[in-house]
């Protein structure tokens, strides 16, 4: 059968076994994924900006499908205590399995599997589970939806830069260990453009003074979703 032949299931296989040294990485950037959701940036509206799928989707890219999924898994449970609801670790650890089926099919461009997920598969998903399943008002979904798609596509082009222009290239596979392309270059560095500044602005925007709710109202809210399961938290 040739590779092109293989059913989605032969790509959880590993070409080599797993070494100590990769677990150790794993395990690293599993807890450095954890803290980074748990110190997410409050912006007020009762919303998270997590940091955590960073070092998930680096850990795709540098180890593979099957420790680059459970660091995201790992990560993405620290949601699961702060908000109540188990939907984004769903949605978070689908992105590291749809980024990670990609790369192993000979994709390169971390960055733009990553938008296609949250447009293709993310962003329905936060209006399946949000909208449909915790029965969440339109307004509210539709907050949830765009703030996670930005946030996850911000996270995949902070993990690009890491990976392409500050990490050593001899850490990632051989197959990637020379120069990246010179248009996926072109294509991350006119998104940092474009994003970054956008983002500093958002984050300026949100917590300055004249933020609709503070961040004490939004973790209040946070802490009440058990008492009230309609509450809307992302």
């Amino acid at each position: 059968m040739s590779r092109s032949e293989h059913p989605v299931s032969e790509l959880w296989k590993g070409r080599r076994p797993v070494t100590r040294k990769q677990v150790a990485s794993a395990a690293l950037l599993a807890i450095t994924g954890y803290l980074g959701n748990a110190l997410a940036l409050h912006l007020g509206y009762n919303v998270d900006f997590l940091l955590g799928s960073i070092f998930s989707l680096m850990a795709v890219r540098l180890l593979g499908i099957r420790l680059g999924v459970a660091v995201a898994l790992i990560a993405a449970c620290q949601t699961w205590l702060a908000w109540n609801h188990p939907y984004a670790v769903i949605i978070l650890t689908a992105e590291a399995v749809w980024v990670g089926v990609a790369l192993r099919s000979g994709r390169r461009n971390l960055l733009l599997l990553d938008a296609c997920y949250w447009l293709v598969v993310g962003m329905p998903l936060v209006f399946l589970y949000y909208g449909g399943v915790m029965r969440v008002g339109l307004s509210a979904t539709m907050l949830m939806a765009l703030k996670q798609g930005v946030n996850g596509v911000a996270n995949a082009l902070l993990a690009t830069l890491l990976l392409n222009h500050i990490l050593p290239r001899r850490w990632l596979p051989e197959a990637e260990a020379g120069p990246p392309p010179y248009a996926d270059m072109v294509f991350t560095l006119a998104a940092a453009c474009m994003m970054l500044p956008a983002l500093a602005l958002m984050l300026i925007r949100f917590r300055g003074p004249g933020r609709p709710v503070s961040d004490s109202a939004a973790l209040r809210a946070g802490r009440a979703f058990t008492r009230d399961p309609g509450t809307d938290r992302a």
